[in-house]
C-alpha cells in the first residue's frame, strides 16, 4: 500500500509543477546525459574523429 513518506514525496512533486519538472527531470536529468553519450559514441559508429 501507499505510505505516508509516499504521499509527502508525491505531494513535494506536485507542489513543484509542471515547467519545473519537465525542466529537472526532463532537460537536465535525461537529456543533456543522452546528448553527451550519443555524441561520444557516433564518431564511433561514422568513423569520424571528434
Amino acid at each position: 500500500m501507499t505510505s505516508p513518506e509516499d504521499l509527502k514525496k508525491l505531494e513535494q512533486k506536485i507542489a513543484v509543477g509542471m515547467p519545473k519538472h519537465i525542466l529537472i527531470y526532463g532537460v537536465l536529468l535525461w537529456g543533456i546525459p543522452t546528448a553527451i553519450f550519443y555524441a561520444a559514441i557516433t564518431p564511433l559508429f561514422t568513423g569520424k574523429g571528434l
